[in-house]
């Protein structure tokens, strides 16, 4: 029972067609085989009554015929006296009895055509009329001859007491043939009744079970299609439109377990969700994307006061450079000029004294531009890690979140660049911190030379190659500090032009971020209570990175 209804349930719709029109086919073949063989049995009787028994019976009949006659014509040719009278009735009698002859020739063919029909009765009623009408024939020839010899008193008497017995005899015999034939065609004639009436019963009873197995068949199929639907096919097609207009809000209706309906509910159940956490997902990353705009602009304008001072860096480094070169050159004459050497030593401490602050501001700044790349990194990373999580709510988002992984995933490209941007500014900068110190020990020493120079003025002049060499080394150290702080200026534009393009690439993503929004709106959910909102500008600040300063730790 249970391998009965599994393979019932397994049966697909062109499965329950086939079927029903084969059962239908079928039960056509087994009435037209039924009737073709009802049918046949009828004719069968029919030809039996017709072409054999009543032609036996025709037959018999012309037996009877022929013997009655030729008893009447030997009886008149008794009692007539006349030549010619007596030569036609024994005339009539010769026509008679080849009569009988034609008859009894089509009988034995009857015999010999149908002989697996012929019953014994039959044989034996034909073969008492064969041995009564041997017995009569010679009866007869023996009057016919007494007559021929006129001897009628010899003829009347064998007439009398043979042939008419015996014509009589005969007669009897063949009413009995003709009585067999007539009931043998009444009991055919019943069976094909019989069979008549069995057969519009039988076809009646078929015909009715046809139609009831068909009405059966037919409606099996549309109970499955019903049932593997779980409604009718018109409410199947509003809902599929329904939910193709974006329209998921659910139908508490209960459906068959196993349905069409069924599994378009919990599609349609999970579709909502999925398009709800899309538009949540669409809005944190709207606001993410308005606070990395801030976060952008904030460091675009810092990066900029940065360069504003590092251009300043670079004027003064160019004037400490001719101030040192020119000291370089006046050594020379401090032999001669220990007035003026006194004086422009105590303006070479007054400079270098301004060298050494400069270069520890520079030290300074140095160390807060470190701590503004490895911001910028940190900002990167978290871009990155924003940029994944977009992409991956893109994806299950399917088809609706397609563009939207197109830009987290350029957002996330441009954030790897701005990572490895500034891991190679960090390493620039870790260079020029480290020349930077070294111009500073520089400068130190120049500092103590300079102040040697100021209380030992005496011997100066035994110091002027001295003091002309460490001129040199010190103008080498300046320009060196110099291109330093150019390269340092090169990078901060570099930074600048990063956090430019870092600023457009969030303003770029807040406008698809609001797109995705807008085309998500379009879906109708069940409860519009959990439509995200756009966060306050406090609750985003509270949930990204804090604001970006110099001061903070790197």
């Amino acid at each position: 029972m249970f391998s009965l209804l599994t393979a019932y349930r397994s049966l697909r719709f062109q499965h329950w067609l086939w079927l029903g029109f084969a059962t239908i086919i079928s039960l056509m073949l087994a009435i037209s085989i039924i009737s073709i063989q009802r049918v046949n049995q009828i004719d069968t009787s029919l030809t039996q009554i017709n072409d054999v028994n009543s032609a036996k019976q025709r037959h018999a009949i012309d037996f009877r015929g022929s013997v009655h006659d030729r008893a009447i014509a030997l009886r008149d040719a008794i009692l007539l006296t006349t030549h010619s009278d007596v030569s036609a009735q024994l005339t009539l009698m010769e026509e008679l009895a080849q009569d009988y002859d034609a008859a009894e020739e089509a009988m034995e063919r009857m015999f010999a055509e149908h002989a697996d029909t012929i019953t014994p009765e039959e044989r034996d009623a034909y073969a008492q009329i064969q041995q009564t009408a041997q017995t009569t024939q010679a009866a007869v020839e023996q009057v016919i001859a007494f007559r021929n010899n006129n001897q009628l008193a010899a003829a009347r008497l064998v007439l009398f007491e043979d042939a008419a017995p015996g014509f009589s005899q005969w007669l009897a015999d063949i009413n009995v043939f003709i009585d067999l034939q007539a009931s043998m065609n009444e009991a055919e004639t019943a069976h094909a009744r019989e069979m008549t009436g069995n057969f519009q019963a039988s076809m009646l009873s078929l015909v009715g079970a046809a139609i009831l197995i068909s009405l059966i068949i037919a409606a099996l199929p549309g109970r499955w299609l019903k049932r593997t639907l779980g409604a009718d096919p018109s409410e199947v097609r509003k809902r599929v439109k329904t939910i193709g207009a974006g329209n998921f809000r659910s139908d508490a209706k209960p459906y068959p377990e196993r349905s069409i309906m069924q599994a378009l509910s919990e599609m349609n159940a999970k579709l909502s969700n999925t398009v709800n956490q899309v538009r949540q997902a669409s809005y944190e990353v709207e606001g993410d994307s308005e606070q990395i705009s801030i976060n952008c602009d904030e460091l675009l304008s810092r990066v900029d006061q940065q360069a504003a001072m590092l251009t300043e860096t670079a004027s003064a480094m160019e004037q400490l450079g001719s101030t040192v070169s020119h000291n370089a050159d006046r050594a020379s004459e401090v032999d001669h000029q220990a007035r003026d050497a006194a004086t422009l030593a105590d303006d070479s401490g007054n400079v270098v004294r301004e060298v050494a602050s400069a270069m520890q501001t520079l030290n300074s700044r140095s160390e807060e531009v470190v701590k503004i790349v490895s911001l910028i990194d940190s900002i990167a990373f978290q871009t990155n890690i924003l940029a994944l999580n977009a992409s991956v709510e893109a994806a299950r988002a399917g088809e609706q979140g397609k563009g939207f992984a197109v830009v987290a995933q350029e957002v996330r490209s441009l954030a790897t660049r701005s990572a490895d941007a500034s891991k190679q500014i960090n390493l620039l900068i870790t260079e020029n911190l480290r020349q930077v110190e070294e111009s500073v020990a520089l400068t130190g020493q120049a500092s103590d030379k300079t102040r040697a120079a100021i209380e030992a003025i005496n011997r100066v002049t035994q110091l002027v190659s001295e003091i002309s060499q460490a001129g040199i080394e010190q103008s080498r150290a300046v320009q060196e500090v110099g291109n330093a702080v150019s390269e340092m200026d090169n990078v901060t534009q570099q930074n600048t032009q990063l956090v430019k393009q870092t600023a457009e690439t969030g303003s770029e993503l807040l406008g698809r971020s609001s797109e995705l929004g807008d085309a998500i709106s379009m879906f109708d959910l069940d409860d519009e209570t959990l439509r995200p909102r756009a966060r306050t500008s406090k609750e985003r600040s509270s949930a990204t990175t804090p604001p970006l300063s110099l001061d903070a730790p790197a």
